[in-house]
């Protein structure tokens, strides 16, 4: 018993051992076991945090990848897959980029059909996980996917998706209302992150219609409504504002020209309205009293008198009015033949001068005729002491001792064809031009003569004062009678001046009514009175018993002739004689003025003076002028 109690002893005692022994096996490989896991797992990775929108547009095949918010993510930590195949996507236009940080985008240009799935990965340590992604092929409005922030396996197996709203339209625009045109400032207040913009400005206009802040110009008047479209990756929205922007009418703006600016009288002048914003009336003023057309748009006006004339326009519409003034625009003139008279002192104008009174006195004054000169049409005696004598063709005195030119104030006598002084013995005053050849002798010469032609000398010897001389470009011919010294002084030249004939035009009469204002007559005959004015188609007037003569007559014969006969008696008559389709004749003591008439100046009378007065001495300004 006592060794049995042993051996159980002995027994146990060992079990003991060997049981702890295996226990402390145990723990040691369970420990081991636990430290091969925690050094085979690891060590867990900080995921970048990712806020990003993802969006196809696949009217222009691209994919935009906008970063909205988190950590700034570096080009070697991630790749991006589209359809799984990893694709390089710019960073605003670079493709060489280095970070990608909140507000950039990310654009990628895709051919062929438009991509599903897009994933944005994160490739830093080892593994790769899934930041964001969007599945276009299932979910066409786009998802937003936010990176987890703990750690990621290898593989992974998942992404967390937060979905965001499209964007709501909002918008302001200043000024709302003004007169055309108005420009006005649109400003997106839209939320949600719009990336694109689609205006409505209601007029049809689409310029700057993709801005987000555009600015806008009404051209007309009216009441716009304006719409808002924007959109994004997740959706649109649009915003209407009805009848939000109130373009008025302008009142007018009154501008004008004329043309032509100046000329002489009468002067048709057309006037063009060049008016903006929409006049519907128009009222001129012509600064000469005349209203006539001064309600038309666009009138031609007739100044008839000589003068600066400020001008005027008020162009209005329904809104207002407004008025333009052109100080001194229109410069009316007399016209080139009266300021022609006026200023070469012309007092007889005509194709002849027929004259049988005694003589004919003009110093500084001019006569003009339009046709040749033959000594058979004056007075054998008579002189024609006139400073300026022009003649458009043939002169013919070989009989009588007709003189020309004055000894007071001698000028130039211009011959527009041949000269003819033989026979008779007479004067000559002034230089001469002759435009063919000259026929010469017994005439005292006291100026220079310069013949463009032949020069004939006849027997009767010619005198020459002192230093003048003859020069011809023809032949000279001459008797045997002429002595040396003579000779000497007729000048061959390979050229000689001349003067031009006046071109001038009889002026045009102005209208009757503007006779009738001034007080003219229109009575064909009747007694002559002082400062008597007669606009008809012809006029005769004969003397009487009690007739002392006349002072500053004026007579416009529009269609025929004047005749003043049997004034010769008593006293003269002085003024203004003017026939541009007829001739004047006069008999009488004297006439002292101006005679104008295409068919030339008849004096019937012997004895009778003709002398000049320079036309302005007649009138009292120059709009008093009858042509």
């Amino acid at each position: 018993m006592g060794r049995d109690q042993s051996v159980y002893r002995k027994e146990r005692a060992v079990s003991e051992v060997i049981g702890s022994i295996l226990l402390i096996s145990v723990v040691v490989i369970g420990i081991a076991v636990i430290g091969v896991l925690l050094m085979s797992h690891p060590t867990p990775r900080n995921l970048p945090a990712l806020s990003a929108v993802i969006s196809e547009d696949t009217a222009q095949n691209t994919i935009s990848i906008y970063h909205d918010g988190g950590d700034q993510v570096s080009h070697d930590e991630i790749q991006i897959l589209v359809d799984g195949v990893p694709r390089d996507f710019d960073n605003g236009g670079s493709p060489g980029w280095s970070t990608w940080s909140m507000g950039q985008s990310l654009t990628y240009q895709y051919s062929g059909p438009a991509p599903g799935l897009v994933q944005i990965v994160y490739t830093g340590g080892s593994g790769a996980t899934v930041l964001a992604s969007s599945d276009f092929g299932f979910n066409p409005s786009g998802t937003l996917t936010t990176g987890p922030t703990g750690s990621a396996t290898s593989t992974p197996t998942g992404t967390t998706t937060t979905p965001v709203p499209a964007p709501v339209a909002n918008f302001t625009a200043s000024p709302l209302t003004g007169t055309a045109p108005l420009t006005v400032q649109f400003t997106d207040h839209s939320t949600n992150s719009p990336t694109s913009w689609s205006w409505n400005f209601g007029d049809g206009n689409t310029t700057n219609a993709t801005a987000q802040n555009p600015v806008h110009t009404y051209a007309n008047p009216g009441n716009y409504t304006v719409s808002l479209t924007v959109a994004n990756g997740f959706g649109s929205n649009t915003s209407t504002r009805t009848n939000y922007i109130t373009v008025t009418t302008p009142g007018p703006l009154a501008a004008f020209t004329g043309t032509p600016l100046s000329g002489t009288t009468p002067l048709a002048v057309q006037f063009t309205d060049l008016s903006t914003n929409a006049p519907t009336s128009w009222s001129w003023n012509f600064g000469d009293g005349n209203t006539t057309n001064a309600t038309v748009q666009n009138p031609v006006h007739v100044y008839n008198s000589v003068g600066l004339y400020t001008v005027s326009l008020t162009a209005a519409n329904a809104v207002g009015s407004n008025t333009s003034t052109r100080i001194n625009y229109v410069n009316v003139t007399i016209s080139n033949f009266t300021s022609y008279i006026i200023q070469n002192n012309v007092f007889v104008y005509g194709t002849q001068l027929n004259f049988q009174g005694n003589n004919v006195y003009g110093d500084g004054a001019t006569i003009i005729i339009t046709g040749p000169l033959y000594g058979s049409t004056l007075n054998g005696g008579a002189q024609i002491a006139v400073s300026n004598i022009f003649i458009d063709g043939d002169v013919t005195l070989n009989t009588g001792s007709t003189s020309m030119g004055s000894p007071s104030s001698p000028r130039n006598i211009s011959i527009n064809g041949n000269l003819n002084l033989n026979g008779g013995n007479r004067d000559i005053y002034g230089d001469v031009y002759v435009a063919d050849n000259l026929a010469l002798e017994n005439c005292r010469i006291h100026g220079n003569m310069y013949v463009n032609g032949n020069v004939a000398l006849d027997w009767g010897v010619p005198t020459m004062d002192t230093g003048k001389n003859i020069y011809y470009t023809g032949t000279l011919t001459h008797p045997n009678n002429y002595d040396q010294a003579f000779l000497n002084r007729c000048i061959h030249q390979t050229s000689v001046p001349s003067l031009s004939m006046p071109s001038q035009t009889l002026p045009s009469l102005k209208p009757d009514t503007w006779y009738q204002a001034q007080g003219y007559s229109t009575s064909t005959s009747g007694k002559l009175s002082n400062y008597l004015n007669v606009s008809a188609d012809s006029f005769t007037s004969y003397d009487s018993s009690d007739t002392q003569g006349v002072t500053n007559i004026v007579i416009i014969a529009k269609n025929g002739d004047i005749n003043l006969n049997s004034f010769w008696q008593h006293y003269p008559v002085t003024g203004v004689l003017y026939a541009p389709n007829g001739k004047v004749t006069f008999s009488g003591n004297s006439f002292t003025g101006v005679v104008i008439a295409r068919d030339g100046f008849f004096v019937t009378s012997g004895g009778t003076t003709i002398t000049f007065t320079n036309l302005k001495n007649y009138f009292s300004s120059q709009n008093e002028y009858p042509f």
